[in-house]
């Protein structure tokens, strides 16, 4: 075969093969871990306190790496990981999460020192002593419920209120206390300016 069209085919096959590879959108559908040597991990506490059964094959298979937002420790909030990531600037994360951690040991000194000043009992029973519960309290009280939507109707536009979910709603407090917390920084003073948005939306 003449070197020239060998050549000719070879381009146009690989010209091919590598447009296709490279074109294609569609989702990975092969994975680097075998489905015979690894598994899924887990990533709750109450199952990784159980043994594992003699029949589970889990036993014999090496675990997959866990993801940073999935790792089970006591401090682990879902609503605590949305905010780092909303509130993250460039790609800090670990700045805002520390700036987090210290707003809920603030929380925590406050609340825990409003406890030891109380001395009725009943009302020492109704203080708040886990500061990431009063940090969820707080982005609970602040968001919205319902939210306006344009309708038309006879060449009219509305705006009619529209019920969201409660996933998108958290998700609009998280925004608008990330707003606030931009505005008060001020200065460079932004250090535990998140703690000021806890205990003003809290009380």
């Amino acid at each position: 075969m003449n070197s020239s069209v060998l050549g000719r085919n070879l381009l146009s096959f690989s010209n091919n093969y590598f447009c296709k590879c490279f074109f294609n959108s569609s989702a990975c559908k092969r994975s680097v871990f075998d489905p015979n040597s690894w598994c899924d991990p887990i990533v709750n506490i109450e199952q990784l306190n159980k043994p594992l059964p003699d029949d589970d094959p889990r036993r014999y298979l090496h675990p997959k790496q866990m993801h940073s937002n999935k790792t089970p420790v006591f401090y682990r909030s879902e609503i605590i990981d949305r905010m780092a990531n909303i509130f993250m600037f460039r790609g800090k994360k670990e700045l805002i999460r520390d700036e987090i951690y210290g707003a809920l040991e603030i929380i925590k000194r406050i609340q825990y020192k409003k406890w030891l000043d109380e001395k009725d009992e009943n009302k020492r029973a109704k203080i708040v002593l886990d500061p990431f519960e009063v940090a969820n309290l707080a982005i609970l009280n602040c968001r919205p419920i319902m939210e306006l939507r344009p309708v038309g109707r006879t060449g009219t536009v509305y705006q009619v209120p529209y019920p969201i979910s409660e996933h998108y709603s958290i998700f609009r407090a998280l925004k608008m206390m990330r707003e606030i917390a931009r505005q008060k920084c001020k200065h460079a003073q932004n250090r535990f300016r998140v703690y000021l948005i806890f205990y003003s939306l809290i009380h």
